[in-house]
């Protein structure tokens, strides 16, 4: 009787992270494309002052999309914690929905294997809230 709210929740946790996967594609594009450059540039042992510019310059074009998907991944983390779950779920169904929780976050989080996710959720069982989203990357690529 009470699937419906647990679908509705898992309908609403899979709308926000199709949103953020949306927005992550572009920048990992851009990402992989200011890496591959600038792996050519530091190839070369005696790079001119030409190529240090165009270093320079990828770098912070990468420290700016870093900085956006710092940017949508917190908002995205605020907007899971504003979903709220019925309280007439059951307990064994919140615990199993943090679990699926993390494994949709981090199927859909970065569509690049190179950078690593982390992710801790946590459910107060009390009210039946996200407590914790805390979603975080390492490794992510970039000059």
């Amino acid at each position: 009787m009470f699937d419906i709210y647990v679908e509705n929740y898992k309908n609403s946790v899979l709308n926000i992270l199709d949103y953020w996967h949306s927005k992550m594609a572009g920048q990992s594009d851009r990402l992989d494309e200011l890496e591959d450059d600038a792996v050519k540039l530091r190839e070369n042992k005696t790079p001119s002052d030409d190529d240090r510019r165009k270093l320079a310059e990828l770098k912070k074009r990468s420290d700016e999309h870093r900085k956006v998907v710092n940017d949508v991944t917190a908002s995205v983390a605020v907007k899971l914690k504003a979903i709220k779950l019925d309280q007439k779920v059951k307990k064994e169904d919140v615990m199993k929905l943090r679990q699926w929780m993390m494994v949709n976050i981090k199927s859909k989080a970065y569509p690049l294997q190179l950078a690593d996710r982390d992710v801790d959720i946590d459910i107060d069982l009390k009210t039946f809230q996200l407590k914790r989203c805390l979603i975080a990357f390492k490794n992510l690529p970039g000059a």
